[in-house]
């Protein structure tokens, strides 16, 4: 309220107070001019400009009132994802006529190039209160999203790719009987790179697992390939499959 005050009070002044003063004087006040001209005469000039004047006022008041809604609609919206560490990621301003959990929710991922991305549930809820009490809010501001660092690593240009996939061919009845190769980047990750992992680094350029050649072997890598950071991708093998590693080539 008191915005609008600021903002109008000239014309608030001019359509309002002006009019209200010009018919309180005319009451009860009489002219005396030198020509014989009724004082009533004036007085219905006086209250025909102020109501005149309070008509323009009404219709000013209500343009006023539109335009500024319109312009409301032009604040933006700057999301910003934050860590407790200061690190931050921000998202280019969003029109307020956009604004909703929604839009916000596939601005984060279409900015930050993820179609999908993991945050605690709870933190959910902590955004769309967030989202109401903006809503509710005029002028141009920021929406800040508190996040883990873990969080916030996932949003980082290149994280997934730079995680490392660690290949282990590992005995069917004996876990602690095993080998590991050294680990290769997300991005380098499919079937032919693991054949190649494994032939490298055991020193085997010929080798012969019955698991490589399944269904689940294909199914393994492909789950692999959908999840996110290190891991480890666990081959079984028989224990004779495994002595060919472990021998002399």
């Amino acid at each position: 309220m008191m915005e609008f005050i600021k903002r109008t009070r000239w014309a608030l002044f001019i359509f309002f107070i002006l009019p209200i003063i010009g018919v309180l004087i005319t009451k009860g006040l009489t002219f005396h001019f030198d020509v014989n001209i009724d004082s009533e005469f004036w007085r219905s000039i006086i209250i025909s400009i102020s109501t005149s004047l309070f008509a323009t006022g009404i219709v000013y008041i209500f343009i006023d009132k539109k335009l500024h809604e319109l312009k409301a609609l032009d604040d933006e919206i700057t999301i910003i994802l934050k860590s407790p560490g200061g690190h931050k990621i921000s998202c280019p301003p969003m029109s307020r006529k956009d604004f909703s959990r929604a839009e916000v929710m596939g601005y984060i991922g279409s900015t930050v190039g993820k179609t999908k991305f993991d945050m605690n549930p709870h933190r959910f809820k902590e955004m769309a209160s967030q989202i109401r009490q903006i809503q509710k809010t005029k002028d141009n501001i920021e929406l800040v999203i508190d996040c883990t660092e873990e969080e916030l690593k996932q949003f980082t240009s290149g994280h997934q790719e730079n995680d490392d996939i660690t290949v282990v061919l590992q005995s069917d009845s004996d876990p602690s009987n095993k080998v590991t190769c050294p680990p290769m980047p997300r991005k380098n990750f499919s079937r032919a790179e693991v054949l190649g992992y494994i032939g490298m680094f055991s020193n085997v350029q010929h080798f012969a697992i019955k698991k490589l050649k399944s269904p689940q072997f294909l199914k393994d890598l492909s789950d692999i390939s959908k999840s996110k950071g290190a891991q480890e991708f666990i081959i079984e093998c028989t224990d004779d499959e495994l002595k060919q590693f472990k021998e002399p080539a």
